[in-house]
């Protein structure tokens, strides 16, 4: 069971890749049978080779805050991706366009927990090369994207939304983490949103 705190959220729709944050898209699409079949039969052979994502899109981040004030993320992977960089962005509005401005941007990992999702922002000890160092304090809201690979190769990674306003009634145990929609999830709970699947698995 999860555990929900009663906070309201800030409402966020768009995040810097323009897909709404915390919501479902849908879209219809007309295609014929035999397309489709083929591009079912594409999909599927390129995914067998790694896992699968049926769950939700997207995937809540979690995090927490440590007895020092840094917040740690714990990042949503299926087996065989890794993190390979972060971000940290917000929305710049000039009052005519919607822009985003970087807070903070790094990457090679510098520690195998890293790699599997788990990092500090703003931190120098998680990634090996920080692009942007973050200066000054995080706002009550904001984005943090991650890039991943898997088999070396770069992959599109996820954005998720931060709202550290949720973390002020929270009573978090070791393995746990908040997510932006006031859920407490633990780690594995964080990743098995995706329903992951590697290939060897019985479906």
């Amino acid at each position: 069971m999860y555990k929900y705190f009663s906070e309201s959220l800030t409402p966020v729709t768009t995040s810097k890749r323009g897909k709404p944050v915390g919501r479902t898209e849908t879209a219809t699409v007309l295609i014929s049978k035999w397309a489709w079949a083929v591009t079912v039969g594409v999909v599927g052979a390129l995914f067998m080779s790694a896992c699968t994502y049926p769950g939700p899109d997207p995937a809540e981040f979690g995090y927490k805050k440590t007895a020092d004030g840094s917040i740690v993320i714990a990042y949503p992977l299926c087996p065989g991706y890794t993190v390979s960089g972060a971000a940290i962005y917000v929305q710049a509005d000039d009052g005519e366009d919607v822009d985003f401005k970087t807070l903070w941007q790094a990457n090679r990992p510098a520690s195998k927990s890293v790699e599997a999702g788990v990092f500090t922002l703003g931190e120098p000890g998680s990634f090996r090369t920080e692009k942007r160092g973050l200066k000054g304090d995080l706002p009550n809201g904001f984005y943090v994207e991650v890039s991943e690979t898997f088999e070396g190769e770069p992959e599109d990674g996820r954005d998720g939304w931060i709202d550290l306003k949720r973390l002020t009634s929270a009573d978090l145990e070791s393995d746990e983490f908040m997510t932006h929609e006031g859920e407490v999830r633990t780690r594995a709970q964080i990743s098995d949103q995706l329903g992951c699947r590697s290939a060897s698995s019985t479906p």
